[in-house]
């Protein structure tokens, strides 16, 4: 199987990647035009690919969709609620009912001699897939976010790295995050990225930390949750999230994609969230690994708990050794802050 970078980045995405017999193309984030110079280049052309895998909605991935769909007629291969949010996207225009196929994450289907596995993953759109795809006994995986670094560790027995319209670097997982490589490729600080796990933040919560005026924490559930004008102005956290051992970071991922400031604790530094909330908490409320939380931790997180309109506790069961966020969600229920629902 071979692959080759037509365009990678915000400005546009669009993946080529085929047997001698079968070709492919993962998402069309660029111009009907550029795509076609793309192919030309390795000796293709788009009305040669036999299908298009989009991986989710964005621009910056379907904005040349519709006119290869309708130049070239090449089939569009996506999620259901993928190809409905396509259907509504102006931009993309009227495409054939016919060319649509949807799929779903974990049932492969076939084009040409290549297996294709869609992959679910996180991210900001309806329903995003990554694509695995085999031919024999050879297996590539194509991850179009930045978002799923930690998939691309998991899955890969190698790595090739994308910049622009060339393959930048191609290792092992460990060699690709090892060092700094991978936050120069993204351009992301060092706290935004924990090399262990993949996981990528955008931003940190101090410089994510704004929220509309009129913000009501009263009125955070459903689709009112962080509802509201975003004000660029920073105010301090509206939430303290007790977590730890991974139960708040949906939480602090649902916050974060919110514009809420929220604090975190007390989390142990060895704790797998701890970075996640290093990189998302306007504050995180922390103790050394292995060292029993200090009730100066504790009358920290209480003075945030008293400062934020709400108090989330993530943690479904207290043990024995983590007596300290259990007297915080009492504590926090006593004033009429606790709740486990954002």
């Amino acid at each position: 199987m071979e692959l080759c970078s037509i365009a990678s980045g915000s400005s546009g995405n669009c993946i080529y990647a085929g047997t001698e017999s079968s070709h492919l193309m993962i998402d069309a984030g660029i111009s009907g035009k550029r795509i076609e110079a793309g192919l030309n280049s390795i000796g293709l052309k788009t009305a040669e690919m036999q299908a298009l895998l989009v991986t989710h909605e964005h621009s910056d991935h379907i904005s040349g969709l519709g006119v290869v769909a309708r130049k070239y007629g090449i089939p569009i291969y996506a999620t259901a609620e993928t190809i409905e949010a396509v259907k509504g996207i102006s931009s993309v225009g009227k495409v054939d009912e016919t060319l649509f196929h949807p799929i779903e994450a974990g049932v492969e289907f076939q084009i040409g001699d290549i297996t294709v596995e869609p992959v679910s993953i996180s991210h900001d759109a309806v329903n995003p897939v990554a694509y695995i795809m085999k031919q024999s006994d050879k297996k590539m995986a194509v991850i179009m976010s930045l978002h799923e670094l930690d998939l691309a560790q998991k899955v890969s027995d190698t790595i090739a790295c994308v910049r622009g319209d060339r393959i930048d670097r191609v290792g092992t997982p460990e060699e690709i995050f090892a060092g700094n490589y991978v936050q120069e490729l993204y351009g992301v600080a060092d706290q935004s990225f924990d090399p262990v796990t993949g996981q990528i933040f955008l931003c940190t919560g101090h410089e994510k930390a704004v929220v509309s005026r009129d913000f009501s924490a009263e009125n955070c559930s459903g689709k009112n949750f962080g509802c509201g004008k975003k004000n660029p102005d920073p105010v301090s956290p509206q939430f303290f999230v007790i977590g730890g051992a991974g139960s708040g970071i949906p939480v602090y991922n649902r916050l974060w994609r919110e514009n809420i400031p929220f604090a975190a604790g007390i989390l142990q530094e060895n704790d797998v969230e701890y970075k996640a909330a290093v990189a998302l908490a306007s504050e995180v409320v922390s103790e050394k690994a292995f060292y029993p939380v200090g009730q100066d931790k504790v009358r920290e997180a209480k003075r945030l708990i008293d400062s934020c309109k709400k108090c989330i506790c993530a943690v479904e069961e207290f043990g024995p050794l983590n007596e300290a966020n259990r007297e915080l969600a009492e504590y926090a229920r006593r004033i009429g802050k606790t709740g486990k629902n954002i």
